[in-house]
């Protein structure tokens, strides 16, 4: 559904200005593809370790602080 698709690309937009120093840019790039879409989401974080590599997108793991995330967005993006 549409109202999914884009609170599912909301959630990674954020999850990206989160990642970012403040007054970074983050891009966003789409594309079609024969097979639907390529989105980008590029942002200017320090990346992620093996250890979060492992567990992103598993339902309410979060490395943001206390109060500040679920620990959904991902997992609900993945599921759309």
């Amino acid at each position: 559904p549409l109202q999914a698709v884009a609170q599912a690309l909301r959630n990674l937009v954020q999850n990206a200005l989160d990642a970012s120093p403040p007054q970074a840019k983050v891009a966003f790039h789409a594309q079609s593809h024969p097979s639907g879409w390529l989105l980008l989401i590029i942002d200017q974080g320090s990346g992620m370790n093996e250890e979060v590599q492992r567990r992103i997108g598993q339902p309410f793991y979060t490395t943001k602080d206390v109060g500040q995330g679920m620990g959904l967005g991902v997992f609900l993006t993945q599921n759309v």
